[in-house]
């Protein structure tokens, strides 16, 4: 009531221009605006936290930090067949956090139809793609304190992005390293998984 900004959000999602004109690339503006319209109610919800937050800690003389949310996006890679696009999610409005919330999400499109192309789609296989993964993943150096079978506990199939040279697949932060270590990326070549390969690659 007084004026203080209490919470700011900066949302940027993929918005393709003339993506009307292109079914693809419409269903894939179509999934990333309802993304939009999630994170925005989400934020309203938080903006009445953040004033509540605001009330106590003015009554109590304490300091009062903002709430703040942003996210943003690249492409790992674009080819005439599909799309990767990797987002960054930022939060420092996590009630009770140590830490500010930093995340990594990602999708990948085919760019015929528009529809979202999970792990297994990129495999002929995808349990025997899933069991060469873990198995390459507890062989890095950042990992090799963890089993497979420690690794498969933690690892989520949506958690990959494509490069020009393979996979990527991330651990989000204290997940299976302290939160300091931040995000965990690894890559693998196609080479490493040719034999398995989708013709979608």
């Amino acid at each position: 009531e007084d004026g203080t900004l209490v919470m700011s959000v900066k949302y940027v999602f993929p918005d393709v221009e003339n993506a009307d004109q292109n079914p693809a690339w419409s269903e894939i503006s179509s999934y990333y605006a309802a993304e939009g319209a999630a994170y925005m109610a989400t934020a309203g919800e938080l903006a009445g936290y953040a004033a509540d937050d605001y009330a106590v800690t003015k009554a109590t003389g304490g300091e009062f930090l903002p709430f703040g949310e942003e996210s943003g996006y690249r492409f790992s890679l674009e080819t005439e067949d599909l799309v990767s696009v990797v987002r960054s999610y930022y939060a420092n409005s996590v009630t009770g956090a140590a830490h500010p919330a930093n995340y990594q999400f990602s999708e990948q499109f085919d760019l015929a139809t528009g529809e979202r192309l999970t792990l297994s789609s990129f495999f002929t296989d995808p349990e025997a793609a899933r069991t060469r993964i873990l198995e390459t993943l507890s062989g890095k150096d950042a990992l090799s304190g963890y089993s497979a079978d420690t690794l498969s506990s933690e690892f989520k199939d949506e958690y990959f992005y494509l490069t020009e040279d393979g996979f990527v697949f991330y651990f989000q932060p204290d997940t299976v390293a302290p939160y300091a270590a931040g995000l965990l990326e690894f890559s693998i070549p196609y080479s490493e998984l040719e034999d398995l390969l989708s013709p979608t690659l």
